[in-house]
């Protein structure tokens, strides 16, 4: 084998050996977005059976509040898009908001209700 062709073979396995590590990190970021996903949906059952389900503005759905259900429908296409990062970061902040929903409800329980004039 020439050296030409070495230098060859040695430069199209390190391509097929960094496509290959490519392929594993979107593979771990795919499994880590839909355990946020997954995560968030819990976190919002939760909220919802607790009754305190917020609306939060986000660059992803525009500049208007929005359910944290629209939020999280959001973070599941950013998933299917192959926008693992911002799928991530949606569903962080679902799950997030979604937790504070239920402290907050579970905080007020046994509080007199409102007066309203």
């Amino acid at each position: 084998m020439t050296l030409r062709k070495l230098g060859y073979a040695l430069m199209v396995s390190i391509c097929l050996g960094l496509a290959a590590s490519h392929t594993a990190v979107a593979g771990d970021k795919a499994a880590e977005a839909q355990q946020a996903i997954e995560q968030a949906e819990k976190a919002l059952a939760a909220a919802s059976s607790a009754g305190s389900v917020w609306q939060l503005i986000d660059k992803a759905t525009g500049s208007s509040s929005v359910p944290l259900d629209k939020l999280l429908g959001a973070a599941k296409k950013k998933k299917e898009a192959g926008e693992f990062d911002e799928a991530i970061r949606i569903a962080d902040r679902v799950s997030d908001a979604a937790m504070l929903g239920v402290e907050q409800a579970e905080s007020q329980k046994g509080k007199a209700e409102p007066f309203y004039n």
